[in-house]
């Protein structure tokens, strides 16, 4: 079966086709905070997402559709990509209700997106 596969990449290859089939993939994300306040003095929003970062080749931050610069990138004890947003950032593009946050990019093998739902509220510290 192996050598079937390499006779077929090689013949995709030779006709001038993409080896590599298109792909996507969801995967699941969980924004920190999940209760976004905005009068809170906090400094990031974070991004936690189920791909290894090692796979990620370019990867952008939406939050109800406004893209949102993303200020760091790197990778949790498991490997997995981590985003962080300025706060201030976010607090730009949101107003109170439901923000919903979509991760998307690209990797050697194709797509990936995913989507959270966090709370907004504005409330006055005492």
């Amino acid at each position: 079966m192996r050598k079937l596969s390499v006779v077929a990449c090689a013949l995709l290859v030779a006709l001038g086709l993409s080896a590599t089939p298109a792909w996507s993939e969801t995967i699941t994300i969980q924004v920190s905070p999940n209760t976004l306040n905005l009068d809170s003095e906090g400094t990031w929003v974070t991004v936690h997402a189920t791909i290894p970062l090692s796979v990620v080749k370019d990867v952008d931050l939406f939050v109800d559709g406004a893209e949102v610069t993303i200020a760091s990138v790197y990778a949790d004890a498991r490997g997995d990509l981590v985003v962080k947003s300025h706060i201030e950032d976010v607090k730009a593009v949101v107003s109170t209700g439901d923000a919903v946050f979509t991760l998307s990019g690209d990797t050697e093998a194709g797509d990936f997106s995913g989507s959270d739902t966090i709370r907004v509220i504005d409330c006055k510290a005492k």
